[in-house]
């Protein structure tokens, strides 16, 4: 049996509007595949073209400013013999998210 490790790095994305500048900081969320923003998303999809590769089960441990650490599954197509026959492989996921950015 094969053991490998798999890192991902997603940009965390700090949305929303402060009621006032002296309110404090923004909140943060990750974008969906829509773009709609979620305050720690107990679900992330990373091909959000076909769904293939997507974490479940999150469960975020630091949610900072700028920094975000959270641990989950990860579920991944093995395109085995082709995308579409494939089969779902699950993997222990450690997460990290960082960075931000203000929008509208």
């Amino acid at each position: 049996m094969r053991r490998f490790c798999l890192a991902l790095t997603v940009a965390l994305v700090s949305l929303g509007v402060q009621a006032s500048p002296a309110a404090g900081s923004l909140p943060n969320y990750l974008p969906d595949c829509q773009g709609v923003p979620v305050h720690k998303p107990s679900s992330i999809v990373f091909a959000c073209g076909d769904g293939n590769i997507f974490a479940k089960n999150v469960r975020w441990r630091n949610w900072g400013a700028c920094y975000a650490h959270g641990s989950g599954m990860l579920s991944m197509n093995d395109y085995d013999p082709d995308c579409a026959n494939g089969h779902f492989r699950t993997y222990h996921l450690s997460l990290i998210a960082f960075g931000s950015q203000v929008c509208p």
